[in-house]
């Protein structure tokens, strides 16, 4: 019989793990059986424990795959604007985005990264009125380098 790969979620893990530590005299073996994987997932899985539980911490319990994206630091530059722009009443909209993404990129020494309508998609902003339909004095500029200086990143 063969098995298809079936990558689990962080939090899929931890509820293995979980599963394990309480019937702790049962074997890896029935362990895995009962839980309907390899039992060298298992194995793999309860070795990888500390690393796991560090990992869900960080990214979350859907997340299958640990690990930064290409340009961690300035999407972490990016959200933290985005915050800061929301709370702060300004209506973000795809291009507003856009345009910050590639300003950071700029900032971060990133001459490689063009923002896609994939970095629209990413972060909803459908609740929020049109860009243009604010009463805001000033120009579409004005609003994407007012803070230039808030959201800082550093290049690793």
């Amino acid at each position: 019989m063969s098995r298809n790969r079936k990558p689990l979620t962080l939090g899929e893990k931890l509820r293995i793990i979980e599963e394990a530590e309480k019937r702790n005299g049962a074997t890896k073996a029935s362990i895995a059986r009962d839980l309907n994987i390899p039992e060298s997932s298992l194995k793999t899985i309860l070795a990888k424990k500390d690393s796991i539980l560090l990992n869900a911490a960080k990214f979350g319990l859907n997340r299958k795959a640990a690990k930064d994206g290409k340009y961690a630091a300035m999407e972490k530059a990016l959200v933290e604007w985005l915050r800061q722009a929301r709370s702060s009443g300004i209506a973000v909209d795809g291009v507003i985005l856009k345009e910050k993404a590639e300003t950071v990129a700029l900032r971060c020494g990133i001459d490689d990264f063009k923002a896609s309508n994939g970095c629209e998609a990413a972060v909803p902003v459908d609740d929020e009125p049109e860009f243009g339909s604010l009463e805001l004095p000033g120009s579409f500029t004005d609003y994407v380098c007012a803070d230039d200086d808030v959201a800082v990143c550093s290049v690793q």
